[in-house]
C-alpha cells in the first residue's frame, strides 16, 4: 500500500480519508503529508463516545498518538451530522468541520410492494407493519422495541412487527423464545438479513420504520424507508432530528416504556402516519439525493483546500 500510495497521491489533489483506527487511514494521511496534499477526514461514526467506550484504554492511546494529530492536520474535518461535530470537538480537535449527510439512489426505492414478492412473508393485507431492519445487535435497540411491543400489541391487533436484519451477536434465539413464551409467533417475524427486492418490498409494505439506536452515525436504513414512503420513529442517537420539522416521524426516548407510548400514539393516528410517509419520499428527495450530496462535498473540497493553500503561503 505505501508502494502505491507513493505513486498514486502526488497525482492528485486530494487525500480523502474514511474512518479510523485503521492502517489504510494512516497510511494515507501520512502519504498526503509527504506529498503536501489536503487532507479531507471522515470519521462516519466511529469517534461516538459511547463507542470509543468499547476497548477504550486502546483507542484513548490511539487517538492521542496517530489520530489527534492526523484530524489537527487535515485541511477540513467531514461529518454525517451535529452530534459527529461534537464528537470531533469533545476530542479537542478545533480543525474547521462540515456536515455533509449519506446520500441515496431514490429511483432504486418503490412506495408500493410487489404483491408477488411480499406475499412470501404471509403478511395479512389489512395487517399495519412495524419494520425493524438492522444488525440484531445491542446498539441498535431491537430488544427494546420488542419489550416496546409486548406493551402495546393487544391494543392494535393488526399490528405486525417485523424483525429483519442479519444476528450478529446470535440474539435471534433469545428472542423468539420470548416471542414463543409470549404467545406472539404470529405477530411478530424474523425474516433474517433481507437484500434485493425482499429489501425493497419489505421496506414499501412498511407502515412505520422503527429503529431505537443508541448510537449511529447517519443510518442508511433511515434514508432508505423514507425513500420507500415509510414514516420512522427514532431514538436522540440516531442523530436525525430533521424528519421532525418535515413531519415524516417522530423521536423518542428508545427506553421501552417511552417508546412503547409513541408506539401507541403513532399507531393510533392511521391516516396522519400514511400522511407523513407520503411526504417522506420528496424530503428524502430535496435534500439526500447523491447529486445534492456530491455539490456538498465538492464545496467543501474547494473551500478546504483553498484554506490549505492559503495556510502555506503564510
Amino acid at each position: 500500500m505505501k508502494r502505491e500510495l507513493a505513486r498514486l497521491v502526488p497525482q492528485v489533489d486530494l487525500v480523502h480519508t474514511q474512518l479510523p483506527f485503521v492502517y489504510p487511514t494512516y497510511a494515507a494521511a501520512n502519504a498526503a503529508r509527504r506529498c503536501r496534499k489536503p487532507l479531507f477526514y471522515h470519521q462516519r461514526g466511529v469517534l461516538d463516545p459511547e463507542q470509543l467506550q468499547f476497548r477504550g484504554l486502546k483507542k484513548k492511546l490511539y487517538i492521542d498518538k496517530i489520530e489527534r494529530p492526523i484530524m489537527q492536520e487535515a485541511a477540513a474535518l467531514i461529518a454525517l451530522a451535529e452530534a459527529e461535530v461534537a464528537s470531533y470537538r469533545a476530542l479537542g480537535v478545533q480543525t474547521p468541520c462540515c456536515v455533509i449527510p449519506n446520500g441515496i439512489d431514490i429511483a432504486l426505492y418503490r412506495g408500493q410492494p410487489d404483491p408477488a414478492g411480499i406475499a412470501k412473508w404471509k403478511l395479512p393485507p389489512d395487517a399495519t407493519v412495524i419494520l425493524f431492519m438492522a444488525r440484531l445487535h445491542p446498539r441498535k435497540g431491537a430488544e427494546k422495541l420488542l419489550q416496546a411491543f409486548q406493551q402495546v400489541y393487544a391494543r392494535f391487533p393488526k399490528a405486525v412487527l417485523v424483525l429483519a436484519g442479519p444476528d450478529e451477536w446470535g440474539l435471534q434465539e433469545k428472542y423468539r423464545q420470548w416471542v414463543l413464551e409470549a404467545g406472539l409467533s404470529e405477530r411478530i417475524l424474523f425474516p433474517g438479513m433481507v437484500t434485493g427486492e425482499d429489501k425493497f418490498n419489505l421496506l414499501a409494505r412498511a407502515d412505520l420504520y422503527c429503529l431505537p439506536a443508541s448510537g449511529e452515525g447517519f443510518s442508511m436504513a433511515v434514508l432508505e424507508a423514507l425513500a420507500s414512503e415509510t414514516a420512522v420513529l427514532l431514538s436522540p442517537g440516531c442523530n436525525f432530528p430533521e424528519v421532525v420539522p418535515a413531519g415524516v416521524g417522530r423521536i423518542t426516548d428508545p427506553a421501552p416504556e417511552k417508546l412503547a407510548a409513541a408506539l401507541a400514539e403513532m399507531l393510533s393516528a392511521p391516516d396522519r402516519l400514511r400522511e407523513m410517509g407520503r411526504k417522506s419520499r420528496a424530503f428524502v428527495a430535496a435534500n439526500y439525493t447523491w447529486d445534492i450530496v456530491a455539490d456538498q462535498l465538492l464545496a467543501v473540497y474547494e473551500q478546504g483546500i483553498r484554506r490549505y493553500r492559503e495556510c502555506r503561503d503564510v
